[in-house]
């Protein structure tokens, strides 16, 4: 399993337009640590469902760079979510290695809704790649896009685990 933080971590609302943010997807660094794993499926805490419909769909990035990471695997978009654990599985599985660092994301237009998260990150670029992100005006994940992680400014990380 691979998490961004525990979840008792937790400490915060991710909104689905958070710092208002529009088409907007947020993401959190992940490590799986010493051993290689193999994953089917992810999962993101809600903590308030809002209008129950809308877009709603996680993914797996691997950074390039300080400001660009690539779409490695994805969940297909679901049009309702429910509170508490909900989990979708990856269109793929797909093997995240030892000696790299990922991004799970999520991409949320359900409108009203959050997803639990927590505080972190730093308010401008560093040398390294972010420890979170946002990316606005998106329509959702593909499969190979290169997604923008240059915008840190809500220092908030969702709460996503990929798992089998």
């Amino acid at each position: 399993m691979l998490e961004t933080t525990n979840i008792g971590n937790v400490n915060a609302g991710v909104a689905f337009n958070q710092g208002g943010g529009v088409s907007q997807a947020v993401g959190a660094l992940a490590y799986s640590g010493s051993n290689s794993i193999t994953v089917s499926q992810m999962s993101a805490y809600v903590i308030q469902d809002g209008a129950v419909t809308g877009s709603f769909q996680m993914a797996i990035l691997q950074p390039t760079s300080t400001t660009s990471a690539t779409v490695i695997a994805l969940t297909s978009t679901a049009s309702a979510i429910a509170p508490g654990l909900f989990t979708l599985p990856l269109v793929s599985p797909v093997t995240l290695l030892d000696t790299q660092i990922y991004y799970l994301a999520v991409y949320n237009q359900v409108s009203g809704s959050s997803i639990a998260g927590f505080a972190a990150g730093f308010t401008v670029a560093q040398d390294a790649p972010p420890i979170n992100f946002r990316v606005q005006n998106i329509a959702g994940f593909v499969l190979g896009q290169t997604v923008s992680i240059s915008d840190v400014s809500l220092q908030l990380s969702p709460w996503v685990c990929a798992h089998e």
